[in-house]
């Protein structure tokens, strides 16, 4: 049974290398690699934007 588990693992791991070799998964992974900092100021962006919101409307808020 141990044999079988750590046959699909290395299976499971060589196809897992095959897909990071394929060329387009590659400039899919780099691109989004280089989005991600923007994406990132953005969301922080946005939840500034949401906080002040709240703030907003908990002092218009009479009860």
């Amino acid at each position: 049974m141990d044999d079988a588990i750590q046959q699909f693992e290395l299976g499971r791991s060589a196809i897992f290398v095959e897909v990071l070799n394929l060329p387009h998964i590659r400039s899919l992974i780099f691109s989004a690699n280089q989005k991600l900092p923007t994406l990132k100021s953005t969301v922080r962006r946005l939840e500034a934007d949401f906080n002040r919101y709240k703030k907003k409307m908990k002092k218009s808020d009479p009860h």
